[in-house]
């Protein structure tokens, strides 16, 4: 055990007047010996933090007085008690709506406490950190979890920038949505008992590899999406829900595998299809300049060509349907081409947007109008934020993508118009 020096504050007393006449010197006793829980709580949990004096206090439990805190003005804030934290505003919006704040975003005179949050420390007994407990703490470097709990909120840690590493329990079951968005997390370790990841639960994070473990079944909507530093991820065979735009924004991820006994879902030229390697759900996030969708697709799911460097995309012969807005949020789109073979694009959407990409992009169809207008039987797509060309071929993207680079090279803007069919 850790021995530290240290005098309880009756001993202090006697101690100094020891020493005035020479008759005593400095006691060493264990740290867990004679400590008042204040004391040992900034010592041992706080990596040589010294002893410092309570700030404030009070409840934050979900049924009132079931968890008490205790923030100390060195900046470590401790929760002890059981159960469930209470659930706090996430948004202003909320804010305004909700009748109870964090008791630590204000003090005396106003001072919002929450920016002065080094470390906290909970304590066994709680199973719930409240939904927004501790988001943008953006001095928060130190967070203690204990075995007991099993929840953590939507955005408990959200915005906690300088937190950069966390140890989650073991039995922990859920990470609720947007649970450690824009923090400063390089790594972290699921446990086997988490279930679900919720919507954006690690997303704008620093993450460089992610290996979800056995046992999870649900990774929602962007949960590990703006991860730029992210390389590889390894995903379970127990994974039977597979959320949209996952890995948006992940430039870098060259390696997604899955485990190969997975029932649903498999990977091909680094992109997740379903088992059969028929239906794209989340293109390859790095792809980049012009891109050929594998042969052996047949249908291209919703918001599933995002890859940020993509600039042109050939959908091959054999792709049967085109889900709107699967090209929704491709940045960097100039080209696609669409081959005759598919008949619904959009589904019963009346348009087929492209909404952020950063140009026109130039959409060329493989047939002639006629065949274009017998698209959705009858009901054909309106193609927003895009021009519309017939009787193309595959090569025609690069002609395109081409063309255009050089239109921005010479005038540093994207608006110009060609016959992208006059080359290629």
């Amino acid at each position: 055990m850790k021995r530290v020096s240290y005098l309880p504050k009756l001993f202090r007393i006697v101690t100094m007047t020891c020493i005035s006449i020479g008759l005593m010197t400095a006691m060493t006793v264990p740290a867990f010996a004679a400590m008042s829980p204040r004391t040992q709580l900034a010592l041992s949990e706080t990596n040589g933090y010294e002893d410092y004096a309570v700030r404030h206090q009070g409840n934050c439990g979900a049924d009132g007085d079931n968890i008490t805190y205790t923030m100390y003005d060195n900046g470590l804030l401790v929760l002890r008690g059981n159960g469930r934290m209470e659930n706090y505003a996430e948004d202003q919006d909320e804010k305004s709506k909700l009748a109870y704040m964090r008791p630590w975003d204000f003090g005396v005179g106003g001072k919002n406490w929450s920016a002065e949050i080094k470390a906290v420390r909970i304590e066994n007994g709680i199973t719930k950190i409240g939904a927004a407990a501790f988001k943008d703490c953006e001095n928060l470097t130190r967070v203690e979890i204990p075995a007991s709990v099993t929840q953590i909120g939507n955005s408990a840690f959200s915005g906690c920038k300088n937190l950069k590493s966390i140890t989650l329990p073991g039995g922990l079951t859920r990470i609720g949505e947007n649970a450690f968005r824009s923090t400063g997390l390089e790594g972290i370790g699921i446990p086997a008992t988490v279930q679900t990841i919720e919507k954006e639960a690690f997303s704008w994070c620093k993450l460089t590899h992610v290996v979800v473990p056995e046992g999870v079944q649900t990774i929602q909507d962007s949960a590990f999406s703006y991860n730029e530093a992210l390389t590889a991820v390894s995903l379970p065979a127990t994974m039977i829900n597979y959320g949209e735009t996952v890995f948006l924004g992940c430039p870098n991820l060259t390696q997604i595998s899955i485990h190969p006994q997975n029932p649903k879902y498999t990977v091909l030229a680094n992109s997740v299809y379903r088992k059969d390697g028929t239906e794209l759900l989340e293109l390859d996030p790095s792809a980049s300049g012009v891109y050929s969708i594998p042969a052996g697709t047949k249908r291209i799911a919703k918001s599933s060509v995002t890859a940020r460097n993509l600039e042109g995309v050939v959908v091959p012969d054999g792709v049967e349907s085109i889900a709107s807005y699967a090209f929704y949020l491709c940045s960097n789109l100039k080209a696609v081409y669409i081959p005759t073979s598919v008949t619904s694009m959009g589904g019963n959407q009346a348009s087929f947007m492209v909404q952020y990409s950063k140009f026109v992009p130039f959409f060329i169809y493989g047939g002639s109008e006629a065949q274009w207008n017998n698209l959705n039987d009858g009901l054909p797509p309106t193609l927003d934020n895009a021009e519309l060309f017939y009787n193309g071929t595959p090569d025609n993207v690069a002609y395109v993508v081409q063309k255009y680079n050089e239109a921005l090279s010479d005038s540093a803007s994207s608006d110009f118009y060609y016959d992208p069919l006059a080359a290629g």
